[in-house]
């Protein structure tokens, strides 16, 4: 199998798909016809959405792993509908709420956890349960702010723009 070191896997992690067979030297022809394929098909993305360490993991599994990582599945119904819509209800069954449709300007860390998000309608979410988690896509680009709380412990704000 195919080692990668950690700095190799950070640099695929901060390039999208598209930019990845670009450096590459991927012609448009055999990214139009075959990687956005592949990558539209294994991460349900278009490649410029998505990490090009996420599907080089997926390459890697599928061509150079056990021989059952390359079993092709063919669902009968959109992915959407195969994953996301029990997703969300699983949440809402849960007490949960799914928003969509709405930027995340930043996220209120203290320490590794998540206290807020704030939206780019001026909203702020805060986490009201230890069980409550937020999840989030990959972010282009962020910049870190630490600042103290009301009882001098560190909380880092991250204020990011999310990947094109």
């Amino acid at each position: 199998m195919i080692n990668t070191s950690p700095e190799k896997e950070l640099e695929l992690d901060r390039l999208t798909v598209e930019e990845w067979l670009t450096k590459l030297g991927q012609s448009d022809i055999s990214r139009k016809y075959l990687w956005d394929v592949i990558t539209i098909g294994a991460l349900n993305n278009h490649p410029k959405n998505v990490s090009a360490l996420m599907l080089f993991r997926i390459l890697r599994a599928a061509f150079l792993g056990d021989s059952k990582n390359a079993s092709l599945l063919i669902p009968k119904v959109g992915l959407s509908e195969l994953f996301v819509n029990p997703a969300v209800q699983f949440i809402k069954t849960h007490g949960g709420e799914v928003r969509t449709g709405i930027s995340v300007e930043s996220i209120i860390l203290e320490g590794t956890n998540v206290r807020s998000v704030r939206t780019s309608e001026g909203k702020s979410f805060k986490q009201s349960h230890s069980s409550v988690r937020f999840l989030g896509i990959r972010l282009r680009k962020f910049n870190r702010q630490v600042i103290l709380n009301q009882n001098s412990n560190v909380i880092e704000e991250l204020s990011f723009q999310i990947a094109p």
